[in-house]
């Protein structure tokens, strides 16, 4: 147990960049610009254990002949799913506006979609149809004209059919058999078969990271993404188990995924201490959350109050709260990915169906990001359209200020369109 006055002091604590992942995703990055398609198939090989691939793009007969081979069940799942996820990014859309606030002013926003995105879905330790849907559905809705997705192939080439069935119904127009680092790079720059695309975005692994990160500014990127995180607000003992399998429900991803569990009290912490053990033995990622558990913090507020300042410090990726007052806690934590709000709103929820979008802001990001949305493939542009007089109006306070930076050509611009100066 630590108290909360303690643990502020480690918030924000990261690790140091890790410069062996630098060296390798550089010599990924030359290979690709260099190579193209022979160096995506050939890291294809030595990362993802294909033995033979005939070509980097999903024929659309893969495509139609993956709707055959899922159960009518699981069909039904996918379909649900992505008819829950587009429902709530369709509140997201944006709408043109105009206003004209005086005589001979008009301003306003026009809102228009990234011509080309590229999607990455990570693959190695499971399937991630969630993964397409949350990523496809919201640039399909803005209205992106290219979408190209990437994921590893599996061991003979392939691409899992529920992947190619998601992909599908989220409106993906290329899918590239191919994941890692050398994705992305194939994403930023573009080979034989990888179209260029304009932003990237999508979780992955730790090289995936790096190297979306390093082709940042070449490309636009939706935000870094580090481990799974999730922070649990709880007041009473008889939500212990929920916590327990809250937990674990984020640290079965990955051994360096992490959960921070805040209560009022060290008794609430200790029940759910309690729990996981016995929770630990129904779960079939033991391998992977014994390593993960490690990275549980458990955390003793001094009271309610105390515990929501110090969620909004955390910024975690989930925030769950599992309390009677779990509505009005809720309005007070203003900086996480989601915030799941009481006992029957679990992540799992939203990782797969209710609607918002899981791909989240990690490490602390929620400060100053959000969660992927319609917004992150579009983009905006300001207008402006003044008549003579109201040009007339602006002129003193534009020389005024323009003077003040030493900018006289700006003022000049404007004398120039009022007959007040030479106009060449």
């Amino acid at each position: 147990m630590i108290q909360s006055n303690q643990y502020r002091h480690q918030i924000g604590q990261s690790a140091r960049p890790d410069e062996s992942i630098q060296s390798i995703i550089g010599d990924i990055e030359s290979m690709v610009i260099k190579q193209g398609d022979a160096a995506l198939i050939r890291l294809s090989q030595q990362f993802d254990g294909v033995s033979h691939m005939d070509s980097l793009v999903v024929p659309q007969s893969d495509v139609d002949h993956a709707f055959t081979q899922l159960s009518p069940s699981l069909l039904t799942a996918l379909e649900t799913a992505h008819g829950q996820i587009k429902t709530f990014h369709r509140h997201q859309l944006p709408t043109n506006w105009s206003h004209s606030p005086d005589d001979g002013v008009t301003y306003g926003m026009r809102y228009h979609p990234i011509q080309s995105v590229g999607i990455y879905v990570p693959g190695g330790r499971a399937l991630y149809p969630s993964s397409v849907l949350m990523n496809a559905v919201p640039a399909q809705l803005a209205g992106v004209s290219s979408i190209v997705m990437t994921t590893p192939p599996q061991s003979n080439g392939h691409i899992h059919p529920v992947i190619l069935v998601a992909a599908h119904l989220s409106g993906v127009h290329t899918i590239i058999k191919s994941g890692g680092a050398q994705a992305i790079f194939a994403l930023a720059y573009g080979t034989e078969s990888v179209p260029k695309v304009d932003k990237i975005v999508g979780p992955g692994n730790k090289y995936v990271d790096a190297a979306k990160k390093r082709v940042f500014g070449q490309v636009g990127i939706d935000k870094p993404a580090g481990p799974s995180e999730v922070a649990i607000w709880i007041d009473d003992s008889k939500w212990s188990h929920f916590a327990g399998w809250e937990c674990l429900a984020q640290l079965e991803h990955d051994p360096d995924a992490r959960a921070v569990v805040v209560a009022p009290n060290d008794m609430i912490l200790r029940h759910v201490q309690d729990v996981l053990p016995e929770l630990l033995r129904h779960c079939d990622r033991v391998a992977i959350l014994k390593q993960s558990m490690v990275n549980i913090d458990w955390v003793v507020a001094t009271d309610t109050d105390d515990g929501m300042d110090l969620l909004n410090q955390i910024a975690s990726e989930h925030v769950v709260v599992l309390s009677d007052q779990a509505t009005a806690l809720s309005e007070r934590i203003y900086y996480a990915g989601t915030v799941f709000i009481g006992p029957y709103t679990p992540v799992a929820a939203g990782d797969y169906m209710a609607g918002p979008n899981h791909v989240l802001p990690t490490d602390r990001a929620a400060r100053f990001s959000s969660a992927l949305g319609v917004m992150d493939f579009m983009t905006s542009a300001s207008t402006l359209h003044l008549n003579q007089m109201r040009l007339e109006l602006m002129a003193p306070t534009i020389q005024e200020l323009a003077s003040l930076e030493g900018l006289d050509a700006h003022y000049k611009s404007v004398n120039a369109r009022l007959g007040m100066g030479m106009s060449f």
